[in-house]
């Protein structure tokens, strides 16, 4: 008999799950709007409905594996923690008003730095609200852990970053991120975060080199510009541009102003670059268990998304600017070209407008040729509405009706006299 073939071991493939969302963008829209409208006649207290009903379409509208997420949070529990948060915020502040009375500018250090604590752990309990109101197939997402401890260990990392002009900050983020996973649970399952700091260097020094260092060349060339002895020598009066330049202000200035602008192109040309890499970095990161997650985002993606919220910032921009700019109070274009009398009415017969009949009653009642034209000119009234009065010059009807009112006088005198 012949023996049966031995079977082979079946290799386990990994099952692939792709993150899809499935929501309309003009439901979103409409969310939105209807939330805007509530929130100016609620005076913003809508808020929290309104943020409510947002992480209910985000969460519902996100599938993994064919199965969306479900947000259980209410809006009654974000009114209540807020209100928890200013019943805690409005003593804190009378407190350092009264120490600001008696140690001065080292209150307002040492306020910064309770309040920066105070922002960590808000952000490390907020994060811990939403995981317990996100549901998956049945299962709730929790958080452990202390959340002082976070804001310590974040204030800590933050000084590191803001003295070392950015550095150490995927570092920082590799360790926060692993403080944060190491105490969030999927049921029992619990998260772990194996991003390497020191990958996330290597992919971000290059635009760090592109924003960092011109700011650094640009910060020490406008202090080096200025003569700081001269500087300190009060300008006369008529030698204020020589003061300038001698000073080297004027260099400073420019340098300043090129360094401005470069910070400004590097955060709109750079940023979405590198927070395409920090996406992809920490998605990729992301563990439950033997659940490993990856990330496919490309930067063209996020620089799309980005664009397209500068170019509606900017056309919101340009269309308050066109409601609030104050117009000129024009004359309409049928009323050009138009005649009228001393009542201000037409002589065509037409009927007009209030604006040209108030301006030509006031033009008819001037007496002279220089008032008629000052008023023109300072209040901007069109030629075509000035009067025949206004108009005349020198030897006019205007002239005319002034010598025949003197010589009237001087007659009227005479005969006075005479009797």
């Amino acid at each position: 008999m012949r023996p049966y073939p031995r079977r082979r071991s079946a290799r386990l493939r990994p099952l692939r799950s792709v993150v899809r969302f499935g929501g309309e963008p003009r439901a979103f829209w409409r969310l939105l709007a209807h939330g805007a409208v509530l929130l100016m006649f609620t005076l913003g207290i809508y808020r929290f409905w309104l943020t409510t009903d947002i992480r209910r379409f985000l969460w519902s509208n996100t599938e993994l594996a064919g199965e969306s997420f479900e947000y259980t949070g209410t809006a009654r529990e974000l009114l209540l923690g807020f209100l928890i948060a200013i019943a805690i915020l409005l003593p804190l502040y009378a407190g350092f008003f009264l120490v600001t009375l008696s140690l001065g500018e080292l209150s307002s250090l040492l306020a910064l730095l309770v309040l920066t604590v105070l922002g960590h752990y808000a952000v490390y309990r907020a994060r811990r609200y939403r995981l317990t109101r996100t549901v998956y197939r049945g299962v709730r997402f929790h958080q452990s852990g202390s959340a002082w401890r976070y804001a310590i260990c974040a204030v800590f990392w933050w000084t590191l970053i803001l003295s070392t002009l950015g550095l150490v900050y995927p570092f920082a983020q590799s360790r926060l991120e692993r403080f944060k996973m190491r105490n969030t649970f999927f049921g029992n399952l619990q998260g772990r975060f194996e991003g390497s700091g020191f990958r996330l260097f290597l992919r971000g020094s290059a635009l760090w080199l592109l924003a960092v260092v011109p700011f650094g060349i640009g910060l020490v060339a406008t202090v080096r510009v200025v003569d700081w002895s001269t500087l300190t020598d009060a300008p006369g009066g008529d030698d204020l541009s020589s003061w300038l330049e001698a000073s080297g202000l004027a260099g400073a200035v420019v340098y300043a102003g090129l360094t401005g602008i470069w910070v400004l192109l590097a955060f709109v040309l750079l940023y979405p670059i590198f927070q395409a890499i920090v996406l992809r970095w920490w998605t990729s990161g992301l563990r439950f268990g033997e659940v490993v997650v990856t990330s496919r985002l490309r930067t063209a993606q996020v620089l799309g998304v980005y664009a397209r919220f500068l170019l509606y910032a900017l056309l919101f921009s340009l269309a308050a600017a066109a409601v609030g700019c104050p117009r000129r109070d024009r004359a309409p274009e049928a009323h050009r070209g138009a005649r009228f009398d001393a009542q201000g009415n037409r002589h065509d017969g037409r009927r007009s407008c209030r604006l040209c009949r108030d301006r030509a009653r006031l033009l008819h009642n001037l007496s002279g040729d220089r008032q008629a034209r000052a008023l023109a000119v300072r209040g901007g009234i069109p030629r075509h509405l000035q009067s025949r009065r206004a108009r005349t010059g020198d030897g006019s009807r205007a002239a005319g009706l002034a010598g025949r009112r003197r010589s009237r006088r001087r007659v009227e005198r005479g005969r006075d006299l005479n009797a």
